[in-house]
Formats: C-alpha cells, structure tokens, sequence
C-alpha cells in the first residue's frame, strides 16, 4: 500500500496568527531563525509534520510578496 502526502499551505495576513496554530497543532515552532525569534515573525517557509492517520506537511507562508517565487520553488521540492 502506497501512503498518501497531504501538503496543506496556510495563507493570511501577518500576525493572523498561521505560525501560532501550526504550533498548537504540531507543537512544533517553525520560526527557526534567530531573526524570526527576534522581530516575532515568519521570514523563511516553516514546515512541521501533523501526524494523523495520512501524513500532512503544513507550510507556513511569510506575508512577503516579493518571496512568491520561493513559496513555488519549494513548495515543488517537498515531493
């Protein structure tokens, strides 16, 4: 039996809080960089494992525009 992959992005605004329910789901703290402990906010993709019976991988979106074209590029690398 082959598993199956979920990859579920979150999109809002800044402090719309994305990151805080990704960690209350996952308790895992996506915001890695000391900058982004720092300033309080998203500047890198977060992901974190949610463990259910099909695996999913939440992406957490910084609010930037101009990081659309990264958001696409890794987005496709997490096959």
């Amino acid at each position: 039996m082959n598993p199956h992959y979920y990859t579920i992005g979150m999109a809002g605004h800044i402090d719309h809080g994305k990151t805080t329910l990704t960690k209350a789901l996952t308790n895992v703290d996506t915001d890695r960089l000391k900058e982004e402990k720092e300033r309080q906010i998203s500047i890198e993709l977060g992901y974190a494992p949610f463990p259910l019976d099909v695996d999913l991988l939440p992406i957490i979106y910084p609010s930037f525009v101009d990081q659309t074209n990264n958001h696409l590029i890794s987005d496709n690398n997490t096959r």
